[in-house]
């Protein structure tokens, strides 16, 4: 659902350029999905300093406990509920303004 909602988003932004739409459009999916994930695994690491647990999975290969990995899926799965709201109300709101499909 996310990577759908950065190809809308993308293509509803690509197309308001005026030149090379589709280029525009790659470009700017391609920019949001890494700056998600960048902003992912700062969160991520952030949350690990609260919790040392999180920050042994990321420093060591210790064996690590399947409550902390649970937690640090549901925590994923909170990042990335909200990056598809955020997503669809940017898209929505762009999209009630009007694209150019000429």
């Amino acid at each position: 659902m996310f990577i759908i909602f950065i190809g809308y988003v993308g293509i509803i932004l690509g197309y308001k350029s005026n030149k090379n739409k589709m280029l525009s459009t790659i470009v700017i999916g391609f920019v949001l999905y890494s700056i998600s994930q960048i902003l992912t695994i700062i969160i991520i690491f952030i949350f690990g300093l609260f919790n040392p647990n999180v920050m042994n999975l990321i420093n060591t290969t210790e064996t690590i406990n399947i409550e902390t990995i649970k937690l640090l899926l549901y925590v994923a799965i909170g990042i990335y509920f909200t990056y598809i709201v955020a997503l669809y109300l940017l898209g929505k709101k762009f999209l009630n303004r009007g694209i150019n499909v000429d």
